[in-house]
């Protein structure tokens, strides 16, 4: 079976990239508010992202890394992440 790659545009920096069989999250913010930012249409749905293969945090401000959003992602996600991000995401198991 091949997989056609696919992209969904979630909000601000989240897109889910869909490739080759893989699921790769950006920058997740999947809840209604974070400081300026506002979901128009409410938190994203949990089905959007169920089954996440890897989560990628370009950089460390907090409109890119919501620690409250990884955390529904479940602390055994894999987060690629930058350089220094590490200390900041004590708890989850798989910290690129």
């Amino acid at each position: 079976m091949t997989h056609q790659p696919h992209l969904t545009y979630i909000g601000h920096a989240t897109t889910l990239i869909e490739l080759a069989g893989v699921r790769l999250l950006t920058d997740p913010v999947l809840r209604r508010r974070v400081a300026h930012l506002n979901h128009r249409h409410g938190p994203t749905a949990p089905a959007r992202y169920q089954h996440i293969d890897a989560v990628l945090i370009s950089h460390l401000h907090y409109d890119h890394l919501d620690l409250p959003s990884l955390r529904l992602l479940g602390q055994t996600t894999r987060l690629i992440v930058p350089r220094g991000a590490a200390k900041l995401l004590r708890g989850f198991r798989h910290v690129e």
